[in-house]
């Protein structure tokens, strides 16, 4: 961390940090598991991994335009991250809209 780098001493930041770092961390635990079950995954498993990754990779970069203070930019990233969010939400309250 440089610090000509504005936001990186927020509370919430560090929080959002440590959020991250967990996440890919359960990523990974669950990249081996699809790994070694592909063959027995359900649909709302097949969505998720799909979706679940892309946020992850959503969050990352708006942590690192914040990081660059363009609060602009990661504003704008918020919603598609909203929409992974409420995807994988909605399909799994109500997974009969996962059949074909």
């Amino acid at each position: 961390m440089s610090e000509t780098e504005p936001y990186n001493y927020m509370g919430q930041l560090r929080d959002f940090d440590h959020i991250l770092e967990e996440l890919n961390r359960e990523n990974e635990r669950v990249a081996i598991f699809i790994t070694n079950n592909s063959g027995s995954l359900d649909d709302l498993q097949h969505a998720a991994m799909e979706i679940i990754p892309q946020g992850i990779n959503i969050a990352l970069s708006i942590r690192e335009l914040v990081r660059l203070g363009h609060l602009f930019g990661a504003l704008v990233l918020m919603r598609p991250l909203l929409e992974r969010i409420a995807c994988i939400s909605i399909l799994r309250k109500k997974p009969v809209y996962l059949k074909k």
